[in-house]
């Protein structure tokens, strides 16, 4: 397996996550598919001799991304996380 497959595999987990368990949203399939499509171009790009490291960084990146953009309810992943943690923090981490 490539270096750069399991940070792409926690993005598009992240992202689906985010949409059914914390915003109570639909199935988007076109996540996971996206997601098996990335999967295959980071493998492949990564097997490319000089920019291996650099497309597991990217894929790292991209994973981190997915983790603190905001979703369709304006929360990220991490807030909402924190939220289902603490119930009390209401604020998404920011003092009253």
């Amino acid at each position: 397996m490539a270096a750069s497959t399991t940070p792409i595999l926690v993005a598009g987990g992240v992202t689906v996550a985010n949409r059914l368990v914390f915003q109570a949203g639909s199935m988007d399939w076109k996540i996971p598919i996206a997601t098996g499509f990335a999967v295959l171009a980071f493998a492949g790009l990564e097997a490319s001799p000089g920019i291996g490291k650099a497309v597991v960084g990217i894929a790292w990146i991209a994973a981190l991304t997915a983790m603190a953009l905001p979703g369709p309810n304006g929360k990220s992943f991490l807030d909402n996380v924190n939220n289902w943690i603490n119930p009390s923090s209401t604020t998404g981490g920011k003092k009253k």
